[in-house]
């Protein structure tokens, strides 16, 4: 069975569009390997995920830094990841769309999570380091 690296936030092109979202996008630690099967379930559940804009994704952003270190599997990324938008989400100085997109992110992430672990399940290699 076929592995690849499945970017938790997709589609490329609108993630490519802010640089705060792209180096979210691009980051390591949310690159996860899926087999091919689970990899085609996932995207026919959810088709896309919600792109923040330039100031929630710079929020998210910051918070995702500041735990980045103390990643070491896969699950540990999309951990700090949720933690980190729940932090930006919480910023008494974002609009309530940013919020309510945040909030829809999150949804996302959480929702991919069933896919990601049946993959770990069945021996997808994952290496056990800190991620960079």
């Amino acid at each position: 069975m076929t592995v690849r690296g499945h970017h938790l936030l997709y589609e490329k092109v609108p993630w490519r569009a802010h640089d705060p979202n792209k180096k979210l996008r691009e980051k390591h630690s949310l690159i996860i390997p899926l087999h091919d099967d689970e990899h085609t379930a996932l995207h026919r559940k959810l088709s896309m995920m919600p792109v923040p804009s330039h100031r929630l994704g710079r929020s998210i952003l910051g918070a995702y830094k500041k735990t980045e270190g103390e990643i070491i599997r896969p699950l540990d990324g999309i951990e700090q990841f949720l933690f980190a938008t729940q932090e930006a989400v919480n910023n008494p100085s974002l609009s309530v769309m940013d919020k309510k997109i945040g909030e829809l992110l999150v949804y996302g992430i959480v929702e991919q999570i069933p896919f990601i672990k049946s993959s770990l399940d069945y021996g997808v290699p994952t290496p056990v380091r800190k991620w960079a």
